[in-house]
């Protein structure tokens, strides 16, 4: 799967490798996981380490509580640290307590916007993080630019 083709390739066989978790089955998300967990394990060191960033990101930012569990014990069965806080700003302007946490909102609406959002790019970008402080806005925001 991973034939020596140089380091431009590295990017995509990145993006590539973590999209089959982007799925709104739980069932096909579950089968996912276990065949990351395989390929992850039979990887050569080098090709492993280029993949270990996304499987940190995901076990820490995922807004679906399976992909987090599941990159977690990943993780574990790997031997590599979890890197459990991320000290990336979301904002340089707005005070991180007032930055809704992906993983742990109350708010059912917010919660299905960060599910959407990462089921369509993999991530829940740091602008709908700050959006979702002021959830009339995000909704409005996520309105215009899933429109179709």
């Amino acid at each position: 799967m991973y034939a020596s083709r140089g380091d431009e390739h590295v990017a995509a066989r990145k993006e590539w490798f973590f999209r089959r978790l982007l799925s709104s089955d739980v069932r096909q998300r579950a089968a996912s996981i276990q065949k990351i967990r395989v390929e992850l394990l039979e990887m050569e060191p080098h090709v492993l380490d280029v993949h270990v960033p996304s499987l940190r990101r995901l076990a820490r930012d995922a807004p679906l509580p399976d992909v987090r569990a599941g990159c977690l014990d990943i993780l574990d069965e790997l031997n590599t640290p979890h890197d459990a806080h991320d000290d990336t700003p979301v904002s340089y302007y707005m005070d991180a307590r007032e930055i809704v946490d992906v993983t742990a909102t109350h708010d059912p609406d917010v919660a299905a916007i960060f599910v959407k959002c990462f089921l369509q790019s993999g991530r829940v970008s740091h602008l709908t993080r700050m959006l979702a402080w002021h959830t009339p806005y995000l909704k409005v925001h996520h309105t215009c630019i899933h429109m179709r």
